[in-house]
């Protein structure tokens, strides 16, 4: 997973011109961020012994993408076990990345911003120490947990504070 090296850039600028094709007219890039989905089992191998070296872990989590079909939307949000998140005033939109590099390669789809109620960090303990997750909350429905990748937490920050005042979108009461 690449590191962004851009001296005083974000990492959305180095994909905004990927994303410009699903943009409309009135919609802009505000951030980007790079998460992935947690393998939940991926601590076992195929005869189920569980795996010691955080070595093996990475490398299994690694052929399991490469080899496992993608998962099912959550509620409307396209999922991916490897994904680029872009930000824009309206919604979020889901990206799948090129093999071996940061930018994005198939577009998934988006979600609306007013159909979530949060988007947050979150730190999640584990065997190893603690994880950093984005925490989004869809609007009567479920709650996601997507891991961020090393060298994308100030990414993952930015596109945080830059969804909040987005949110409080009021929804018209039928």
């Amino acid at each position: 997973m690449a590191k962004d090296q851009t001296p005083g850039g974000a990492y959305y600028s180095r994909i905004a011109a990927s994303t410009a094709d699903e943009l409309t007219l009135n919609e802009h890039l505000l951030a980007a961020t790079r998460v992935v989905l947690p393998f939940n089992n991926a601590r076992y191998d195929e005869k189920l012994v569980e795996r010691s070296g955080a070595k093996d872990l990475a490398l299994l989590q690694h052929l399991i993408a490469l080899v496992r079909p993608a998962p099912k939307p959550v509620a409307g949000f396209p999922l991916h076990w490897d994904m680029v998140l872009a930000l824009t005033r309206q919604r979020i939109l889901v990206y799948k990345p090129r093999r071996g590099s940061p930018q994005p390669a198939a577009f998934l789809g988006s979600v609306s911003l007013s159909h979530l109620t949060e988007v947050k960090l979150a730190t999640i303990p584990d065997r190893r120490g603690r994880t950093l997750a984005l925490k989004i909350n869809i609007d009567h429905g479920p709650r996601l947990m997507l891991d961020v990748l090393a060298g994308y937490r100030s990414d993952t920050e930015h596109f945080v504070e830059t969804a909040q005042p987005h949110l409080g979108v009021p929804r018209l009461l039928g």
